[in-house]
């Protein structure tokens, strides 16, 4: 609703989570180890932050309120684990993992139950965003030899390629009602980075 930031900051030596409220212009710390933790990813209700913890092979997926508490884990293995991308219902959580030796995209239970991989093959499939309905998910890949936008519907089935450049396209999003991606590529001048849409 726009009342609360989550942010990171290393003002204590490491990458912790912290919450900034609007309305009382006060400041909460909401995680305190010797870990990182980093890309706090806000529930559609506000009311839980997924978040990574941890740095390379130990990156994991946890789950906290923006009160401090119940913090729990949703991975637990010895892989890179990155949060991505709520269900607009907020009962599943995307995200992208190596645990089977590529980067690929997974969907789990907003708990950690039922993680299934939903792109096969040995290509690097990254950057999962659900389309506002929660029926697309939006990715990039580099199947095809560089990195491209696919979309496939959320049960992993009917993937298809979106872009056909030879620069790099990654980082989709849907817009709030659903008929434009806006995504990151390199297509600029000189190779220059910019925001794309289509």
């Amino acid at each position: 609703d726009g009342s609360k930031l989550a942010y990171v900051s290393e003002r204590d030596g490491n990458k912790e989570l912290y919450i900034y409220s609007a309305g009382t212009g006060k400041e909460i710390r909401l995680t305190n180890n010797n870990r990182e933790d980093w890309a706090p990813t806000w529930s559609p209700d506000g009311g839980r932050l997924a978040f990574v913890s941890g740095l390379g092979s130990e990156a994991e997926i946890y789950l906290i309120r923006p009160d401090g508490s119940d913090q729990i884990r949703l991975t637990s293995n010895n892989s890179w684990d990155y949060i991505r991308s709520w269900s607009p219902d907020g009962k599943k959580i995307l995200f992208e993992s190596n645990r089977d030796g590529n980067l690929a995209v997974y969907v789990m239970d907003d708990n950690g139950a039922n993680q299934v991989r939903l792109t096969k093959g040995n290509s690097n499939d990254a950057d999962p965003s659900y389309s506002p309905d929660g029926k697309k998910i939006v990715f990039s890949s580099d199947r095809d030899g560089n990195r491209e936008i696919y979309i496939m519907n959320a049960n992993g089935s009917r993937q298809k390629r979106l872009t056909r450049n030879p620069a790099w396209d990654g980082h989709p999003y849907f817009s709030p009602e659903g008929t434009i991606i806006l995504f990151e590529s390199n297509r600029g001048k000189n190779g220059t980075f910019e925001i794309v849409v289509m």
